[in-house]
């Protein structure tokens, strides 16, 4: 199952688990709205401690 993308609202509203769960779990963006949604959970991802390697234009969690 293909997870869909939150609203912007929701991305603003999550909690830690949301921001994790949808970085690993989202596949890549398809049109505008799904880049800037995935460009803000990339942004809080980083601001809630989130450490990530980048590989051919895309963010990787990084295993700890």
């Amino acid at each position: 199952m293909v997870m869909k993308y939150p609203t912007v609202a929701e991305v603003v509203k999550a909690d830690r688990e949301h921001i994790f769960c949808w970085w690993e779990m989202l596949p890549r963006p398809q049109n505008e709205r799904e880049t800037r949604v995935y460009e803000l959970i990339f942004k809080k991802f980083r601001c809630l401690g989130g450490s990530v390697l980048k590989q051919q234009g895309r963010y990787y969690m990084a295993s700890n």
